[in-house]
């Protein structure tokens, strides 16, 4: 009888485990999302809910930037996304209180009048913080501009 209840009680920990890891990374998936939309939107209120306070972001020309310089430059008149696709997704973890994803998107995006289709790939990290997912990282890299 011990040993049964020993392995219902080892069977029913691992289950709650997966389930906890599978809806952070279904969190994840939406918060990516919820990240796509605010730039179509151009919407720095819920992107600023989104990004924690000391979210450092590396742009595709090596940028360094904060999370105010991220909400700068999407409020910018000269910038608008009109569409960002989700071609796939390449690698989601979840790793205790941090989620991993690497996405590869195609951006149509009209910048200074200039119309341009951009294919890129980028990892965004996200971090628990106080029982809520918050980007802290994110690093882009531009595989085609046309």
């Amino acid at each position: 009888m011990r040993k049964i209840l020993v392995c219902t009680v080892i069977l029913v920990t691992g289950f709650m485990s997966v389930s906890a890891q599978s809806r952070d990374m279904d969190m994840i998936r939406k918060l990516s999302n919820d990240w796509i939309q605010a730039y179509l939107h151009k919407d720095t209120a819920s992107l600023s809910r989104l990004l924690s306070d000391d979210m450092r972001q590396i742009t595709a020309t090596g940028d360094i930037l904060t999370k105010k310089d991220i909400l700068i430059k999407l409020a910018d008149p000269q910038r608008q996304y009109l569409s960002i696709v989700i071609d796939s997704v390449t690698y989601l973890h979840v790793i205790d209180n941090l989620g991993f994803i690497t996405i590869k998107s195609t951006v149509i995006r009209k910048l200074n009048g200039i119309q341009s289709t951009i294919n890129n790939c980028y990892s965004n990290v996200f971090m628990k913080i106080r029982g809520k997912w918050k980007a802290v990282h994110s690093h882009v890299t531009i595989l085609q501009a046309r």
